[in-house]
């Protein structure tokens, strides 16, 4: 379903979306139909695009129909909205009314497993955050190793 674009003036969302996949592991999307997923992706990969405030690209220069981009992006910019989508995806998990609801309430071995669970969550979002603070060094200094210059 999912490919890289083999044109150079342009990156598809599917370009994005592929790099994204590599980083999860969410067996609920493979259930899903290809019109929500495409909904829910589009939702994450919109929330990575406005995290992405200090990308040198104008990343609202797209066209949603076409499901691309107008600019070519680099493989670091790619990377870069790829852990914003991880992030736009743990999200809901952790701030999800249900499973806190499930750690401040149970008493038995729930308690343990719901609040490992979160933590979890809670770890995998700060993995993700302290990537992104490493790429944006790396995208606004320089370091060479992603072919940015």
């Amino acid at each position: 379903m999912f490919y890289i674009s083999n044109e150079n003036k342009i990156t598809t969302f599917e370009d994005v979306y592929k790099v994204f996949f590599r980083k999860i592991t969410d067996y609920d999307l493979t259930e899903i139909d290809e019109l929500t997923l495409k909904e829910i992706l589009n939702d994450y990969l919109q929330t990575a695009i406005v995290r992405f405030y200090f990308c040198k690209k104008n990343l609202y220069d797209k066209d949603d129909e076409e499901e691309m981009f107008n600019v070519k992006l680099d493989n670091l910019e790619i990377e870069i909205l790829a852990n914003y989508m991880v992030i736009a995806w743990i999200e809901p998990f952790i701030n999800s009314t249900h499973l806190i609801k499930q750690v401040m309430t149970d008493r038995n071995f729930n308690i343990y497993s719901q609040s490992q669970h979160l933590k979890r969550l809670k770890e995998l979002k700060s993995g993700a955050e302290s990537e992104i603070r490493e790429l944006k060094r790396i995208y606004m200094y320089g370091d060479d190793i992603y072919g940015t210059k």
